[in-house]
């Protein structure tokens, strides 16, 4: 089983915690982009541990990712 671990950037199907005050997480177009290009090019199957909430998988997440 292939797992990834996405912390607060996958919060229960949406984008989780972006340019919070004081903090240096990134701005949600950048988050949003990073998921796209690395988190939906895993398999289907991966499983997909978030910050909040229940496990998922990659393909479960695919149509909670926006696109540009």
């Amino acid at each position: 089983m292939t797992t990834d671990c996405t912390g607060q950037s996958r919060i229960d199907a949406a984008t989780g915690l972006t340019n919070a005050t004081g903090s240096s997480y990134s701005d949600r177009p950048t988050v949003d982009a990073s998921l796209r290009n690395r988190l939906l090019n895993l398999p289907g199957n991966t499983v997909v541990r978030t910050g909040h909430g229940e496990d998922t998988t990659v393909a479960a997440e695919r149509p909670n990712v926006p696109t540009p």
